[in-house]
C-alpha cells in the first residue's frame, strides 16, 4: 500500500479527483505506482495532505510505500 493511499482513508478515488481537478485513471496509476505523476498532481496531493512532496514521492516520482 501506497502512503497516499494510507492516507486518503475511507475517501474515494473519484472524490478526491472531483475536489481537486484530476484525472481519475491517472491518480490511480500514481497510487499504485505504475506511474510517476505530473509535477501538477504531484503539487495538488501535496496541498491536499498537507505533506511535503518529498515525504509523498520518492526520488523516482514513485508514490512512496506506507
Amino acid at each position: 500500500m501506497t502512503l497516499l493511499r494510507k492516507l486518503r482513508g475511507g475517501l474515494s478515488l473519484s472524490d478526491l479527483c472531483r475536489a481537486r481537478g484530476l484525472n481519475l485513471g491517472a491518480l490511480s496509476q500514481v497510487e499504485r505506482r505504475k506511474a510517476a505523476p505530473s509535477k501538477r498532481i504531484r503539487r495538488e496531493l501535496a496541498r491536499f495532505y498537507r505533506e511535503d512532496e518529498a515525504r509523498l514521492f520518492d526520488d523516482e516520482g514513485l508514490a512512496r510505500l506506507a
